[in-house]
């Protein structure tokens, strides 16, 4: 008797799924890096400006003076 091993989805059905499934992935990977790479090192122009950092106002309030008194003794 002549037995052969059946594969799911026929003799070449899985593993042309298989094949695709891969093809994607690299190809996800790929553009994936490419735009963690294109980000990290700025492939283009920036449409972020540098604004200056906040400065504080610090406002003058009138203070209670202290005038001096005269101890007599």
């Amino acid at each position: 008797m002549n037995q052969q091993a059946v594969t799911p989805g026929g003799p070449q059905g899985g593993s042309s799924t298989m094949k695709w499934l891969l093809i994607v992935l690299v190809i996800v990977i790929v553009l994936g890096g490419g735009y963690l790479l294109w980000t990290k090192y700025g492939g283009g122009t920036s449409t972020a400006t540098a604004s200056p950092p906040p400065v504080a106002s610090v406002k003058a309030s009138p203070s209670a003076t202290v005038s001096p008194t005269a101890q007599t003794s």
